[in-house]
């Protein structure tokens, strides 16, 4: 019986850990180089139906430099759910092979100064 109720305690702190992992771990951002750019233009839209009728937009942000806190710069092409607005700084999470993975707003003052002077 002992035995049996030190596995069920086992199996849910697995399970709580692994739902906890999951509901705070972005796997976009692990493993990925951290770039900073400026939304200088609205996106150009992508209009998709699907089978019911109901229509997706998807904003594309073709050929934008992204800085790195070095300075060094990749030209990428990402898109975004809205119309992200104009001049806004991102922190960019870029993967070489799946290009970029993530991204989210950040003040001015969180840009790192080599990578807010190329821009």
């Amino acid at each position: 019986m002992k035995k049996l109720v030190g596995l069920m305690v086992f199996l849910g702190i697995i399970v709580i850990g692994g739902l906890a992992i999951l509901r705070f771990v972005d796997f976009n951002q692990l493993g990925a180089e951290t770039y900073y750019v400026q939304i200088v233009d609205d996106g150009k839209v992508e209009k998709t139906t699907i089978d019911t009728g109901e229509v997706f937009e998807t904003y594309w942000y073709n050929d934008y430099k992204i800085f790195d806190e070095k300075g060094q710069s990749q030209v990428v092409n990402f898109s975004a759910q809205k119309n992200l607005r104009q001049g806004a700084y991102l922190k960019v999470f870029y993967k070489a092979d799946k290009g970029v993975t993530s991204y989210e707003e950040v003040q001015e003052a969180d840009v790192p100064a080599k990578a807010k002077e190329q821009m």
